[in-house]
């Protein structure tokens, strides 16, 4: 099994200069390195039609075989990664806070799935 170290030792020198240095992850590390991924990231307070454009975009991404990567916060975020996960796609969910915290907490169902399920990633270790 491959670490973030190792994956740190394949960063050009500018990839590493501007990247945190270390990385906390729990899930498919895999789906860092292999395939295409691209990030969805928006508005918190989302409008219904942000809610539709969002669901066809991520639609879109994992129809392309895509992985859907976003911060996990409410809104345009976490539509992205539930409409990656009903559509049977991959996500990744970079977070702002240890692995172990929740913010929002109305997504904390869907923090424990994409751990278990995709790969959750954080910058910031456990207190």
């Amino acid at each position: 099994m491959n670490t973030y170290l190792d994956y740190y030792n394949k960063l050009t020198e500018i990839e590493k200069k501007n990247s945190p240095k270390e990385l906390f992850f729990k899930g498919n590390f895999s789906l860092l390195e292999y395939g295409r991924r691209v990030s969805v990231v928006g508005s918190r307070n989302v409008s219904e039609m942000g809610v539709k454009r969002t669901r066809f975009i991520s639609n879109f991404l994992v129809d392309s075989q895509i992985t859907v990567v976003s911060g996990l916060a409410e809104g345009v975020d976490a539509t992205a990664h539930l409409s990656a996960i009903e559509r049977k796609g991959k996500t990744i969910a970079v977070i702002g806070t240890p692995l172990g915290q929740y913010f929002s907490v109305k997504n904390k169902k869907l923090q424990d799935q994409i751990a278990n399920e995709h790969l959750l990633v954080s910058q910031f270790p456990e207190n």
